[in-house]
């Protein structure tokens, strides 16, 4: 939102904070309203967790907007933890935001994936030492999150469940028990 009012408003005539606080209202009504549910996300999200794997939704969105389109599209009954940008003091891709996330479900960084669709993404899971893999979908400011390599690409939401599963039953992926995406 800053970005965009700096291109349409350079000299700083709008009121900015009537401006956010404008947005905010309306986001806070429309959050939710009009999102799909990418495919197969609830079967992935389902199988990972029928196999022990805790799942968080960590995203920069503040948090009532990320639980408001959760609860919209019947997510939120997924993930165990949502962290949004202003549930703690740091916003990703600071590491304490995914170290925070391993902390309240006990487990160390190897044993966990971070799963995104942006550079910020890939950064905290990088610096928290986490796993970091990533869509090719979604908002990574008009870049293809593969230019910034991620560890693992996906290129659907099954994709991540078959390998977190596969590995789980060859020991091969540390006994992962948690995940957050």
């Amino acid at each position: 939102m800053r970005r965009l009012l700096e291109r349409i408003d350079p000299h700083n005539a709008l009121e900015r904070s009537a401006v956010y606080a404008r947005f905010d209202e309306h986001y806070a009504v429309t959050a939710g309203t009009t999102g799909t549910i990418y495919p197969g996300a609830v079967a992935c999200l389902e199988g990972l967790r029928a196999d022990g794997v805790r799942l968080a939704c960590v995203t920069n969105k503040e948090a009532r907007h990320a639980t408001r389109v959760l609860e919209a599209t019947g997510l939120d009954r997924q993930f165990e933890l949502v962290i949004g940008g202003d549930t703690l003091a740091w916003k990703k891709p600071d590491a304490r935001v995914l170290l925070h996330v391993l902390e309240v479900f006990g487990c160390e960084p190897r044993q966990a994936a971070h799963v995104g669709d942006s550079w910020t993404d890939l950064q905290a899971a990088r610096h928290a030492g986490v796993a970091d893999w990533a869509v090719p979908w979604g908002y990574n400011a008009g870049r293809a999150v593969a230019d910034d390599s991620p560890q693992r690409l996906f290129h659907s939401l099954p994709q991540i469940a078959d390998f977190v599963l596969e590995g789980r039953r060859q020991g091969s992926i540390g006994h992962s028990n948690s995940a957050s995406a």
